[in-house]
């Protein structure tokens, strides 16, 4: 398996990565009847994004497990369709509009980096982040501490 978590910063109350892979949204929960229970489920291709990423996260920065309040910025760059020019992506002619929603991808980027960045996705009462169109498509992310002394 090639190394996906690229471009490591990391302070005390920091840290800075990239995910240099086609961002994968949070797809919608499936459910099943087994036994006469009912079982809910993630789909198989945002099960296996997520492992993939947090295998690599914990190997690139460790168990940080920020605590206090966080911010979090997240850009995906996700692939073009093959009717955009690449020298307009590149100009940001385009932005997409379309499906996948934005908060499926950081609803996905944030199950990945908890337990593992921090303790809980409850802690972020900060978020900044896009999407756009790219040729190299990856995730860019920095999670801050936004107040050191705060302990929850």
């Amino acid at each position: 398996m090639k190394q996906i978590i690229t471009d490591i910063n990391k302070s005390k109350d920091s840290v800075v990565f990239s995910i240099w892979e086609n961002p994968v949204p949070k797809g919608r929960p499936r459910s099943a009847i087994r036994n006469n229970k009912i079982n809910v489920f993630t789909d198989t291709k945002t099960r296996q994004y997520e492992f993939r990423a947090k295998l690599w996260l914990v190997k690139a920065v460790g168990f940080t497990q920020f605590e206090g309040a966080l911010k979090v910025t997240a850009h995906f760059y996700i692939k073009p369709p093959k009717k955009y020019k690449k020298i307009d992506i590149e100009n940001e002619k385009y932005f997409p509009k379309t499906r996948p929603d934005l908060d499926n991808y950081v609803k996905a980027l944030l199950d990945i980096c908890n337990g593992i960045i921090f303790k809980d996705d409850a802690q972020v009462v900060e978020l900044e982040t896009c999407k756009k169109y790219s040729n190299q498509p990856k995730t860019f992310v920095k999670v801050e501490v936004l107040n050191a002394k705060e302990k929850t």
